[in-house]
């Protein structure tokens, strides 16, 4: 039995690198058998809540559940293939005022706490805040409040560098650019060598280990790190959701190494007419995996520079192709805003979602974050990709090979 102050928000996996994409599905079904659970809940000393909302995942279906609260008491049942993260959603009846700073009074409208499920019976007691959790029946969850605490300084830390770096988004000078990559990739360096690195090696027996390295795969970029650490979590927990994200990003990283040839598909444009990649054979090709600018500022932030090197050199051999990763849904939403850009005068086409992890562009080329860049010659071989594309240093990677 454990008793943990949480923190009041889902972990932060904001990174200023780029936009995370960190929940896609695998696009691939279990074959573990369903396993029931319940979870049932009491608050004490937290007045006028209406319910508690649970999300969790069986293979790529999302079950979004509501448990109305009666006595202060709350009760969830359901089935699960393996243990997994979960968010528990705190509303209250009165929605008036949401800016409130006291979780207790009324118009506050929801609060969330983070937990780790397992096949069982599981019980939780918040006490005068939702927060205040003890958790027991859960044999996980000791090792997963030990993880939050790196992941919680792992927040932290992207917090201050952000509070650094205020204008970012906005438009950084140069050498404020340039202090800014350093500093983010000391940072990167630090959470992956002194946080994750001695977790999953002293956790790698607990499927908390899996979870701690499905969030720094999204930072480590060595495939083969990342696969020194999954071989050393048992195959139970492997076969799971996160396991395969993981085994997706590290087939996805080894795709891209440089000088290899860059993997084919063709995507519709705005006008539903496909493009391949095969069309820009005998060409230099700046693979653009961006979203739509206005809700990704970092890709914002680069259009200055491959517009400029679009003038630059596309009499001399030089494409670009911008790879948005949307819903069908928003679809119309991601079109209207890259209309807003005129400068966007190379072709974008578009990766969906919807069609699972497993079938789309973004997963083959192990991309995580965004804007994410990888350069080709014209015999369709990667060159050049990431940070050696990024603000003016594209020129500089371009002069090199386009003369």
């Amino acid at each position: 039995m454990l008793n943990k102050h949480l923190n009041k928000s889902p972990l932060i996996l904001v990174l200023f690198s780029g936009i995370l994409l960190s929940h896609y599905c695998s696009g691939q079904l279990s074959e573990k058998p369903l396993q029931a659970f319940t979870l049932s809940g009491k608050l004490v000393n937290i007045k006028d809540v209406d319910y508690i909302n649970i999300n969790y995942k069986v293979d790529e279906v999302t079950y979004s559940e509501n448990a109305y609260i009666k006595n202060g008491k709350y009760f969830f049942r359901g089935e699960i293939t393996s243990p997994q993260e979960i968010s528990l959603r705190m509303f209250f009846k009165n929605k008036t005022n949401e800016n409130t700073s006291d979780e207790n009074s009324i118009p506050q409208k929801i609060k969330y706490v983070n937990l780790f499920i397992q096949p069982g019976n599981m019980q939780v007691a918040s006490v005068d805040s939702f927060s205040n959790l003890t958790v027991s029946g859960a044999k996980w969850n000791d090792d997963y409040f030990e993880y939050k605490k790196i992941s919680d300084t792992y927040s932290q830390l992207v917090l201050d560098l952000s509070k650094d770096f205020p204008e970012y988004g906005e438009g950084l000078t140069q050498e404020r650019r340039m202090e800014f990559q350093k500093r983010n990739l000391e940072m990167q360096d630090y959470v992956k060598g002194k946080l994750y690195d001695p977790f999953i090696r002293s956790y790698a027996n607990s499927p908390i280990a899996l979870l701690a390295l499905k969030h720094v795969s999204i930072i480590e970029k060595n495939p083969e790190k990342i696969n020194e650490y999954i071989q050393l979590i048992p195959e139970e927990y492997r076969d799971s959701e996160d396991g395969r994200f993981i085994a997706n990003k590290i087939t996805g990283l080894r795709n891209t190494q440089i000088g290899n040839t860059a993997i084919g598909f063709s995507l519709p444009d705005s006008t539903q007419k496909l493009i391949s990649l095969s069309e820009f054979r005998g060409k230099y090709l700046l693979l653009d995996f961006t979203k739509s600018p206005s809700g990704c500022p970092p890709c914002k932030e680069e259009l200055p520079f491959l517009s400029a090197a679009y003038t630059k050199y596309m009499e001399k051999g030089f494409e670009i192709l911008s790879i948005d990763l949307v819903t069908k849904k928003y679809l119309n939403v991601s079109l209207k805003d890259f209309k807003r850009y005129k400068e966007i005068i190379w072709p974008v086409v578009f990766d969906f979602i919807d069609d699972g992890m497993g079938n789309m562009v973004f997963t083959k080329y192990g991309v995580q974050s965004t804007p994410t860049m990888f350069l080709l010659d014209p015999e369709g071989k990667i060159i050049a990709k990431e940070w050696e594309l990024r603000g003016s240093t594209l020129d500089k990677t371009l002069s090199k090979f386009i003369q």
